[in-house]
């Protein structure tokens, strides 16, 4: 019975039977009927009646009346009635009615063709464009033929659906039926394909139509408009007028976005022309209002209004909008308040555009006012204008207000939500977006493209990646028409930028199929933030290659770079273009050219575009402040502050303050300061202040408070990771061509202190684990600086400083002797430790906050021994008396405490090399300066969790409770008490899942230390750095010959006259990993005891002195016997005989020996082919026999450097001598006691016998190794590598003491000549990775060999397993990890835990290629399984990247089944 009297139902329809039955219902009480009625469902109608209800349905102005009509043609059975059908079906669609049309569609019994083509555009109509679908669907299998009106209402739906396969499909069925050339049906099509992008589809099918009326001209030209492409769609225009059609409003109206893309005024007033000459209707001039404006010109938006014989509503909106859009939002509200006035009822555009002007001028009385206004007319809000009034509350900081109009909106849909979240973000509240995006989710429903686009940006705006991963595999997941949608992958493309995932941003970027001007703007910001400036140009250029119109946002992107890059020229090049292009008076292109010119040291052409007429809003005030102040000229800059408070009567925001305090710290001008500490203090007062600023104001105001108090210091530390190429590169320090890396040990980072004083001055100290410093880093990571602060960091304030580990890759220093193991410069290990060092800073810089710093030291006496012992020997006995020891046994720590947050940090200089790692290890490794730093932080991170649980204080905990290297994540994991049986068979479950792919670079592993960062809490960073480390061995067993055991012969640490079986042993010979453990658990105990007993405050001025000498022929003053003065020469770089002999750490081959000052006739014939020494350099030289004359070795570029920096920082009274090289231990002390004596003898009474003076060695540059005219003598491996001659060590002192004369009398120092920049000379061979493959049958992350079946291990034991894998050297997994143990969860026994990673010192990632140049490779993870192991079902877990035959890179992951430790 059902199914005969609604047929249709039981087809397509969507809803429920029993709610399609109440509807019916509900219909037929809408109308109260006579009782005489009867409803006669088969009653014939009568010509009268049909007349009758088709006027009147005529006449239905509104959904609700024509629902009433509908109900009583229900009662009195006429609806059967086909005209009456079709009249209704027509109605719904323009009434937006689907559920009405439905049920006269369902109840038709026999529904021709015409019926069906309405219902579909019924459902178009209500944007249920996948019901429209399955209506089409139904038909054909109805065997209904469709028409040539048809496909026009299918086409839309596949267009509104995101449904491009079906669109291609019906676009096949509208050939074979023979429709190809109708009009009506091209004409969709066009539209279909165009609002895919797919401009060329479109022009093909428009090329091929017999006769094009004005309809599919304005189709082409909304099309190429809609896709960004304003050339094409000009060129369209112009062809439809040279081939006789005449253009009409919609042609203009269509036309109008591409003059908006190209913001061209002059096509603005032929347009204009055009409108005024063909006479056309109000509509168009109501756009060349918006166009004018839109085009930055509002002035000629208002003549136009002016000049209206009749304007409706949209006139006015139009202008209220132009006035909103352009900054005139006072305008803006003088015209609603005339209209409001005049009692005009305004309509929605007006509303909305003045709501627009409130928000923007960020007045909430005036938002508050329109609101009252609505809800006095008792208009009811629509979601345009209730989005909007939340956008207003919200970003005027009222979010009591935004919510409250959220809650108040009935059953808020999908819509409602999505606005709210957009509001939120576009208010600068992330924080509060999010939390709806989850309450959303919460609630059931499912976000759509405007929830995601809206979402994403508040995720960058916290860095929240895990939260935009997770986003990016949900929108992955439910198919959301990715591929296809632009915004969606713009957006991601800019939150991984903004999160400095620029790895991710890349990918995604180049997988996109289509993209537009914003999705490349993107990236070229991204290249620019992360300072990648070479690059920024080069994806300039590729759009510029592929034919994309450049806007604004291109060239306020681009000059950054510029900026960074110095590059004036391109600056210029790109000022050109702003030009050409008509964007001469944006606001933003002139104030980022501004910049630009500032930036690059161009501070005259800034001040000249600065004085052009254009109007000027606080960036531009702010960024000539910054250029000032950048440029040394710090009284214009106070003048140019005061002109925007005084004249302008601009008030000082957030970006004045911290640009114009550097200003008045140059001039001290103490009373200005605190002028400016009032305004802080009042702005710490708003209530809409967002967090991150009032996070720098504090910051910012604790400079002023410091001044005010005399408190001590500002202090940040920062910390990122510089792990370069786990495969492939040559590691540096033993220059030994087999030692290979190919794993990662634990990772290596760099980690930086700032320190800033009451007067502004500051300094930054990076420590790198890292073999040594390297002059072309220095110069890129100071250009990089210089781009984003200014000249608050600089070559004068800034250290790099290097642990001197011999496991980590090469090939990024710049000169040749050094690059010739690593086969040339390797551009990844370069980068690396740039952006690291980089990004340290970064977090340092943000991390500022007052503080204070302790010094203590104590005396380490078994971390390193001399092993020149017949060197230092020869120093004079009257000085070696004077020492205890033959090394340097005292460390001096440096303890950071936050004024807030307490302790937050150490760095401690202490010399021992960093070789306690062998020449034959290929695992990347900090060795033990590293390993002392990751325990040290590990220690300090779980003692804090630790004693937050039990309310007692970390300053309290004892040395006893370090008696083990503490475990990163071990207090995280509870017991597991399990009986053994019931763990083996849970493990058994879990056998391995083979490879897969991580979607879209989800799966990429997150590092463990992350996930333990305490909100709020800057994270412990622990710094271990090098001194004079030159003679000092960590392998403190001492030298023994390999074949006989015996010690090695004392002066020439040979074994029977060969150096090749000479070797150190370190504590745990001969387990290099232990000995590494050994000797950086001593630093690290060492380092604790002085942190725990520290009580030293500094106190005093920071500053700093830095310059760069030529030490290839430099002068020296010596002291001659007879008391007068003698003049010496250094050299040009030379290395001896003796150097190719190593040491007893990683001894040379061939017969090589240490000790010798003769050298050998061969080996010189074999030198004298790169380069023969003239008898000056050996005279010079002497005693040392030179086998490589480096100094004077040009080709292809410079062998060794000439040009060197040296540096003193000093906070308070701590001093640190930044030296380019490593000094042995008598060298070291003879240069901090003459620097100590020059500083006490000329500072007047500020330095006294209580300083600490310190070395931090390899630091800036590297020029090897420094030792006293008497080791010099003897010619051992320090003597032949100290490169400069004999009087080196008395020129870095005289050089030494010229920096700290300069300190005490408060004059500058002489910058000294520049080094060379050879980035551009750099030669590399190391070949690229080619292609990744595996084995047939195997997929990436497939195991090779898996963990024994049911296998149990103890505590103690190694558990191994090996992956297929692929190069590590495709992504360097930069703060991830390529490989982890997970832990099976307690709580549910399905998820995995990580436990530990590849930064944890019992975790070894190993990788290898069966053959050397195979496409095969193999991960192998060995977990050696500490004895505070929590018990439970582990397995270890690999993560890596493969390349592809064409280039790609594409994620893995791949885990070992299950085991147990008990």
């Amino acid at each position: 019975m059902l199914m005969t009297l609604y047929p249709r139902y039981f087809g397509t329809n969507p809803l429920p039977m029993h709610t399609y039955l109440c509807i019916r219902h509900g219909f037929l009480r809408r109308f109260s009927f006579p009782a005489t009625v009867k409803i006669a469902i088969d009653k014939p109608v009568s010509c009268s009646e049909q007349y009758y209800y088709t006027n009147l349905l005529s006449s239905c102005k509104n959904l609700s009346s024509l629902k009433q009509i509908h109900g009583r043609l229900i009662a009195l059975g006429l609806e059967s009635d086909h005209s009456l059908e079709a009249k209704l079906l027509n109605l719904y669609s323009v009434y937006h009615g689907s559920v009405g049309g439905r049920l006269i569609f369902d109840f038709s019994k026999t529904p021709t063709v015409i019926l069906w083509n309405s219902m579909i555009k019924v459902y178009n109509k209500s944007n249920l464009y996948r019901e429209a679908l399955v209506l089409y669907t139904d038909m054909l299998k109805q065997a209904i033929e469709p028409d040539n009106y048809t496909f026009p209402f299918v086409l839309k739906a596949c267009t509104g659906s995101l449904c491009l396969e079906m669109g291609f499909s019906l676009h096949g069925e509208v050939v074979k039926r023979g429709f190809g050339l109708d009009g009506y049906i091209c004409t969709g099509l066009i539209d279909m394909y165009c609002k895919f992008g797919y401009t060329e589809f479109a022009r093909e099918v428009f090329n091929k139509m017999s006769e094009r009326d004005v309809v599919a001209w304005n189709a082409m030209i909304s099309g190429y408009s809609q896709v960004g492409d304003p050339k094409e769609a000009l060129k369209v225009f112009r062809e439809m007028q040279m081939v006789g059609i005449e253009a009409n409003s919609v042609s203009l109206l269509n036309l109008f976005p591409s003059v908006c893309w190209l913001s061209s005024l002059v096509l603005c007033k032929c347009l204009h022309c055009f409108a005024i000459k063909r006479e056309f209707e109000l509509s168009v001039f109501n756009g060349l209002i918006d166009l004018y404006a839109k085009c930055g010109n509002v002035e000629a938006s208002r003549r136009i209004f002016d000049r209206l014989l009749k304007r409706d509503d949209v006139s006015w909106g139009s202008l209220i909008s132009a006035y909103s859009q352009n900054g005139y939002s006072v305008e803006a509200l003088e015209i609603f308040g005339v209209l409001k006035r005049d009692k005009v009822r305004l309509n929605q555009v007006q509303i909305v555009g003045a709501l627009l002007a409130a928000t923007d001028l960020r007045d909430i009385e005036k938002g508050k006012e329109i609101h009252d206004y609505l809800i006095q007319r008792g208009t009811s809000l629509d979601i345009e204008v209730s989005t909007t009034l939340i956008t207003m509350y919200a970003k005027c900081g009222n979010l009591n207000l935004a919510k409250e109009l959220f809650n108040g909106i009935e059953n808020g849909d999908l819509v409602a939500w999505s606005a709210m979240i957009s509001a939120l973000a576009h208010g600068e509240h992330p924080n509060e977006a999010l939390q709806f995006f989850r309450e959303m989710q919460n609630v059931n429903l499912k976000p759509n493209r405007v929830t995601i686009v809206s979402v994403l940006p508040s995720c960058a705006e916290i860095s929240a990646l895990k939260l935009g991963k997770s986003i990016h595999g949900y929108v992955m997941k439910v198919d959301m028409g990715m591929g296809l949608d632009v915004s969606i992958g713009t957006a991601l493309v800019a939150m991984y930028v903004k999160c400095g995932c620029f790895s991710h941003a890349k990918l995604w970027f180049h997988e996109m199929p289509c993209k537009d001007v914003v999705t490349w703007n993107a990236m070229v910001n991204g290249y620019a933030q992360m300072g990648h400036a070479h690059k920024a140009m080069e994806t300039f250029r590729h759009m510029q290659s592929v034919g994309l119109k450049l806007d604004s946002s291109t060239l306020v992107g681009l000059l950054p770079s510029c900026a960074l890059l110095k590059a004036i020229n391109n600056g210029n090049c790109i000022h050109g273009h702003a030009i050409k292009l008509g964007f001469e008076s944006d606001l933003h292109v002139m104030n980022a050219t501004i910049d630009m010119y500032a930036k690059c040291g161009c501070i005259g052409h800034a001040e000249k575009l600065f004085e052009t007429e254009f109007v000027k809003d606080e960036i531009s005030w702010n960024t000539m402040i910054a250029g000032y102040a950048q440029n040394g000229r710090p009284k214009d800059a106070v003048s140019i502050f005061c002109w925007m408070r005084e004249k302008e009567e601009l008030q000082p925001n957030l970006v004045s303050i911290v640009n114009i305090i550097p200003a008045y710290a140059q001039l001290a001008a103490l009373n200005e300061g605190k002028t400016i500490h009032s305004y802080i203090k009042n702005m710490l007062t708003m209530s809409s202040l967002r967090k991150n600023a009032h996070s720098v104001l504090l910051s910012t105001a604790g400079i002023w408070d410091a001044l005010i108090r005399d408190s001590p210091y500002l202090i940040g530390l920062g910390s990122y990771d510089i792990t370069g190429p786990a495969a492939d590169v040559n590691m540096m320090g033993y220059a030994n061509t087999e030692q290979v890396a190919s794993g990662v040990h634990f990772r290596l980072r760099a980690r930086s202190f700032i320190v800033a004083d009451s007067g502004g001055n500051r300094v930054v100290f990076v420590n790198l684990d890292a073999c040594m410093a390297s002059q072309l880093v220095t110069i890129k990571v100071l250009e990089r600086l210089k781009a984003r602060y200014g000249n608050l960091y600089n070559v004068q304030n800034v250290a790099i400083s290097g642990i001197h580990t011999h496991a980590g890759p090469g090939g990024y220093l710049q000169y040749v002797v050094y690059l010739v193991t690593s086969l040339g410069f390797v551009r990844q290990s370069f980068d690396v430790i740039v952006d690291g060092i980089e990004k340290s800073i970064i977090e340092a810089h943000e991390n500022l906050r007052p503080g204070s710093i302790f010094v203590n030291k104590g005396d380490l006496l078994d971390a390193g021994i001399n092993r020149s012992p017949s060197a230092y020997l020869n120093n004079p006995a009257e000085e070696r008396k004077k020492y205890k020891y033959n090394v340097d046994k005292e460390m001096t720590l440096l303890k950071f405490v936050d004024a807030e947050w307490g302790p937050v940090g150490t760095f401690n200089w202490f010399p021992t090399h960093g070789t306690s790692m062998s020449r034959t290890n290929s695992l990347i490794s900090g060795d033990n300066k590293g390993a002392a730093a990751r325990f040290m932080e590990d220690w300090y991170e779980q003692n804090q969790k630790r004693a937050q649980r039990m309310h007692s204080s970390l300053l309290g905990l004892s040395l006893n409770q370090i008696s083990e290297i503490p475990r990163r994540v071990s207090w995280m994991i509870s017991d597991q008490n399990a009986n053994h049986k019931e763990l083996i068979e849970l493990a058994g479950s879990f056998q391995s899942p083979g490879g897969r792919p991580v979607t879209k670079l989800l799966g990429v592993s997150q590092r463990i230390r992350n996930s333990l960062k305490m909100s709020g809490h800057p994270s412990f960073v622990s710094a271990f750095c090098q001194s004079n480390v030159g003679d000092v061995s960590p392998n403190v067993l001492g030298a023994f010959c390999n074949d006989t055991g015996l010690p090695c012969d004392f002066n020439h640490s040979t074994c029977n006259g060969k150096n090749e079986l000479c070797y150190g042993r370190g504590p745990g010979y001969p387990d290099e990993f232990e000995s590494t453990r050994i000797i950086g658990e001593r630093q690290f105990r060492k380092a604790v005891d002085l942190f725990n007993t520290a009580s030293e405050q500094l106190k005093g001025k920071v500053e700093y002195r830095h310059t760069y000498v030529d030490f290839s022929k430099l002068e020296v003053s010596l002291s001659g016997g007879n008391g007068k003065q003698e003049v010496a020469k250094t050299c040009p770089a030379a290395m001896g005989f003796a150097f190719a002999a190593g040491t007893t750490d990683g001894p040379g081959a061939f017969d090589f020996k240490q000790g010798d000052d003769k050298g050998n006739p061969f080996w010189k014939l074999v030198r004298n082919v790169l380069k023969t020494p003239d008898k000056e350099q050996v005279d010079c030289q002497q005693p040392k026999p030179i086998l490589l004359d480096t100094g004077e070795m040009k080709r292809p570029y410079d062998w060794a450097p000439s040009i060197l920096p040296i540096q003193i920082l000093r906070i308070g009274q701590m001093v640190i001598l930044c030296v380019p090289g490593e000094f042995t231990t008598m060298a070291g002390r003879r240069l901090r006691d003459a620097v100590k004596t020059a500083l006490i003898n000329g500072g007047n009474g500020v330095f006294d016998g209580n300083m600490h003076v310190v070395i931090a060695g390899l630091t800036n540059s590297y020029s090897q190794y420094v030792t006293t005219l008497e080791e010099y003598q003897i010619q051992r491996y320090e003597g032949a590598s100290t490169l400069y001659g004999p009087h080196t060590l008395s020129a870095y002192i005289q050089e030494f003491n010229k920096l700290a004369t300069a300190l005490t009398s408060g004059h500058p120092a002489s910058p000294g000549p520049q080094p060379p920049d050879l980035l551009n000379k750099q030669i590399s061979l190391l070949p690229p990775v080619v292609v990744d493959m595996t084995p047939p049958g195997t997929s990436f992350g497939d195991m090779d060999t898996d963990v024994p079946k049911n296998a149990s291990f103890k505590r103690g034991d190694k558990v191994v397993a090996s992956f297929w894998s692929a190069c590590p050297r495709n992504d360097l997994l930069t703060e991830g990890s390529f490989a982890v143990v997970e832990k099976l969860s307690e709580t549910d026994n399905k998820t995995w835990v990580p436990s530990y990673d590849d930064d944890d010192f019992c975790l070894r990632f190993k990788w290898g290629r069966p053959s050397r140049f195979s496409t095969h490779s193999y991960a192998t993870l060995e977990w050696y399984i500490r004895q505070n192991a929590v018990p439970g079902v582990y397995r270890l877990t690999h993560y890596g990247a493969a390349k592809r035959i064409f280039g790609s890179i594409h994620h893995f992951t791949g885990s070992s089944s299950a085991f147990v430790v008990v």
